[in-house]
């Protein structure tokens, strides 16, 4: 399955099995219900998602045999019959998601890779075996991991054949791949389960395939989605099941940070130091970029307004701190501290 990338897309590709939460894991990024998530296969089709800060809405493009058609306005309903259609190879969405910039006219391009172990459509496994031999798509790898679910047949035989092809391909396995330890919530913390037991345990797991240096990250997909999405848009939409999770984990969140975690990730302090300022230097000219700071945008939440949704009340700035403790601003730092260093390095190979 050929995709062309345009030239000015910093790739970065979402894997994971079936089930490990990846589509609830990119709205929860991306801060949009766009992506239909269940227990079931959810992705069928290579889906891209380009960041356009100059876009209102998302649009979409589908492409295939004897397909090729733009639309505007699209969400999950439609990208739900895009994914049932036979006779769509590939979908396209750009649109801006908020939580990254455009630099130098770079855009963050996040890939939803179809899982390989989909019993129900064979043609996934084949679709991971190909992409995986391209390059472009080891450009940045965010690995999901279910933390309910560690080190199962699926997700060893998976990441098994992606760490090999890296090899194949002279890439350093630890290189430029963030692991998701997604659903870090379902934690019963209260009975003795813990994330240091279960980092300890995913360090383990990854040792299996020379990755002991791996950068490995707890989050909470679905607090953070359900909480970005009542943040960003103060969007009212939320169904009755949804209500009741938003005030579940607007009270857990509260009483536990995902954030305190030690050892997740070993430079944290210094990615955080570097989240400010920092001037690139080109041969011709000199441009200083500002790296995305997550935290500069929620500034407004400091006023302590409150928002209301069906008969329950929300203070912003506890929505912020909640959001920040399900570690998916975390997230969002490491990536554009990846998007950062990949402008600098095209820009040094546009200047000889």
């Amino acid at each position: 399955m050929e995709i062309n990338f345009r030239d000015n897309e910093y790739i970065i590709s979402v894997m994971g099995t079936v089930s490990s939460g990846k589509s609830t894991f990119i709205n929860a990024l991306i801060g949009e219900d766009l992506l239909p998530s269940g227990n079931m296969a959810t992705t069928s089709k290579i889906l891209r998602i380009i960041d356009n800060d100059a876009f209102e809405y998302f649009e979409g493009k589908v492409f295939g045999k004897e397909i090729n058609k733009s639309f505007d306005k699209i969400g999950k309903e439609q990208i739900s019959i895009w994914n049932e259609n036979t006779s769509i190879n590939s979908i396209e969405v750009e649109g801006n998601i908020k939580g990254f910039d455009n630099i130098n006219g770079q855009m963050v391009s996040i890939v939803d890779m179809p899982g390989p172990n989909n019993s129900s459509d064979l043609n996934h496994k084949e679709y991971f075996e190909k992409i995986i031999k391209n390059k472009k798509f080891h450009n940045l790898i965010i690995y999901i991991l279910d933390a309910t679910n560690l080190a199962v047949d699926d997700d060893f035989t998976m990441l098994s054949q992606l760490i090999t092809e890296r090899k194949i391909i002279n890439k350093n396995p630890s290189e430029n791949i963030i692991f998701i330890l997604n659903k870090a919530d379902n934690l019963d913390i209260e009975a003795g389960e813990n994330l240091e037991d279960l980092i300890a345990s995913t360090i383990n797991y990854l040792s299996k395939f020379d990755l002991e240096s791996a950068t490995i990250i707890p989050v909470a997909s679905l607090p953070s989605f359900l909480f970005k999405k009542l943040l960003y848009n103060e969007d009212k939409s939320f169904t009755y099941f949804e209500t009741k999770q938003l005030q579940s984990f607007y009270n857990l969140f509260q009483a536990y940070n995902f954030t305190n975690a030690p050892k997740y990730i070993d430079n944290l302090n210094e990615i955080m130091e570097k989240l400010e300022y920092k001037k690139y230097s080109f041969k011709r000219e000199i441009k200083q970029f500002r790296l995305y700071n997550p935290f500069t945008w929620f500034n407004r939440f400091s006023t302590n307004y409150d928002i209301s949704l069906k008969n329950y009340r929300y203070n912003s700035h506890v929505l912020y701190e909640a959001l920040k403790a399900t570690n998916i601003v975390t997230v969002e730092m490491l990536i554009d501290k990846f998007f950062n260093e990949g402008v600098l390095d095209a820009g040094n190979n546009n200047n000889p």
